[in-house]
């Protein structure tokens, strides 16, 4: 049964003053997700799951799974480490503030994947 909200000065919580962890626990299944699908590619090679990449043009298949797999892994931890950090920050900025830096290091991180990935095509 869900717990009624009310309206605080900071955010929305709940009548106990505990924020709802919806957000946490998004970016934690997140960071699951992405860390099998990095997972699949890494140890079993299925670079077919790479829609940027044409598979016409790869040069070295085991070293652009290496490659886009632990990626992927980083990605992952980024994700997982904010859902675990965002779960104890008490304020709706707070949040956000873990929402952005997520995103800009995620961005950051796929510029880093796309400059590696021209090793491995032609």
């Amino acid at each position: 049964m869900a717990r009624p909200l009310e309206l605080t000065p900071g955010c929305w919580c709940f009548r106990d003053n505990t924020i709802d962890p919806d957000m946490a626990t998004t970016f934690i299944l997140i960071g699951l997700f992405i860390a099998s699908i990095g997972v699949m590619i890494w140890r079993f090679e299925w670079v077919g799951l790479l829609s940027n990449v044409d598979q016409a043009r790869i040069t070295n298949k085991k070293g652009l799974a290496g490659w886009a797999g632990k990626c992927l892994l980083v990605l992952a931890i980024f994700a997982g480490s904010t859902g675990g950090i965002s779960w104890f920050i008490p304020t709706e900025r707070g949040q956000l503030i873990a929402c952005i830096t997520f995103i800009l290091l995620s961005q950051f991180l796929m510029v880093i994947y796309l400059s590696g990935l021209q090793r491995y095509t032609k």
